[in-house]
This record gives structure tokens, sequence and C-alpha cells, in this order.
């Protein structure tokens, strides 16, 4: 009997195999050729007020404008007049050591234009020291300035590792990175590390990411909080 049902099944599967892989006119099939572009830009990011030390209370403002036909100057496929913007950040309580603890939770957030948020961070191992700035674009201008607040003392590393924008209406759409995202700063205070004995990289938990490199990257912006 067991044979029996193995063979209907064999049977059975085998048909619904050849079923869907059986040839049809060619006017039955649908593909859609999509040739989109992949572009890399620069995208400076300001600081306000430009700090190597902060008190506890005092609010670090990260802000950014840009024409988005000056950046993607070479690209004429995509309408910027409607898009959304996307930045990944790190927000790291240096310790001793290159090693680090979690961040993101020691700051208050102020969202005047644009948004720090976790939303579509899934994991809870990634919300530690992850978080998100999305903005959009209009007339294609955009632009995004939020605020942290710091709460408590301690040495910190805000640090851009991915960002993207895609057009608002979808579609076929060109792939758009910044590469790389940096700090419009006089100084990255960089000199705090050496007491901290971070010489090159630290180590970040969870994730799949065990390194980050924020010695020799203008992305990584270093701060005390008193």
């Amino acid at each position: 009997m067991k044979n029996l049902i193995y063979l209907f099944a064999c049977l059975l599967v085998t048909t619904l195999l050849f079923s869907n892989f059986q040839c049809g006119d060619d006017d039955d099939l649908e593909f859609e050729i999509c040739e989109a572009e992949h572009r890399f830009a620069q995208l400076n990011v300001d600081v306000t007020p430009e700090q190597a030390e902060y008190l506890r209370g005092d609010t670090i403002w990260l802000s950014a404008e840009f024409d988005a036909a000056d950046v993607f100057s070479d690209i004429d496929t995509i309408n910027f007049d409607t898009g959304t913007g996307l930045l990944d950040v790190y927000i790291l309580d240096l310790l001793h050591h290159q090693d680090i603890s979690n961040g993101y939770d020691r700051f208050d957030y102020i969202n005047v234009e644009g948004e720090m948020t976790q939303n579509g961070i899934n994991y809870s191992v990634h919300k530690t020291n992850r978080g998100r700035i999305f903005f959009e674009c209009n007339q294609g201008i955009c632009s995004f300035k939020v605020g942290m607040t710091t709460t408590h003392t301690a040495n910190y590393c805000v640090a851009f590792y991915l960002g993207f924008i895609v057009e608002g209406e979808g579609g076929c759409q060109p792939n758009i990175s910044f590469d790389p995202i940096a700090f419009d700063v006089n100084s990255h205070n960089k000199e705090l590390l050496e007491s901290l004995g971070i010489t090159s990289t630290v180590h970040i938990n969870g994730g799949g990411i065990n390194t980050y490199e924020i010695v020799n990257n203008d992305g990584a912006y270093i701060f005390k909080v008193h």
C-alpha cells in the first residue's frame, strides 16, 4: 500500500512539473526588459554645532540639502520631483580596546525635516546600534534635518554606512547609491580615539558585521559627552 501511495505521489509531481514547463505561443510570454542604471554619488552631511565635546542635554543636528539634478547630473531617466532617500547609520558608544557598546538608545531624537527612526530594522540585535534617516525630495530638492539630544555621558561615534535614493513613482528604477557619505566638518575629532586605544576598527555586535572602520573614514564623527 505504501508503495502505491509513493508511486501515485511521484506521478502527480511529475505531471505538475511537465504542465508548468509546457511551451506555448510567443505571444503568451510577457517579459519586462529593465535597463536600470547604477550610479554612485557622494553625500555630505552637516553637523551643528560642530564640537569635539558636548554637555548632556545638548542637541546635535545632522542635516543635508542638495539638488538631485546636480548630484546625479548624468542620469536623465529618473524623476526626482518625488523621491525618497534613506541613510543607514551606526550610533556607537565607544569603549576601550577597540570595542563598542549599544548607542542608539543613548539619545533622544528630534525630527524637523525627515525622520530618524528604526522603522524597517527588523532584528532586535540590530536595533541596539542602528538607526535610519528617511527623507523626501520635493521638486528635485532633497533635504533632511534631525536632532540627537544627548542623555548619557560617554564617548560616541556616529557613522554612516549605507545610503540610496529611489524614484517615488516606482517602476524600473535606476540603482542610485550614496558612496561615500561624509560629514562636512572641519574636524572628525579622531584625536579622541587615542585615549580609547582605537587605532583602526571597532567591533560591532550583531548583524553579521564584525568590524567597522572609523579612524580613516570621513563618514564617522566622534565626540565626547560630559
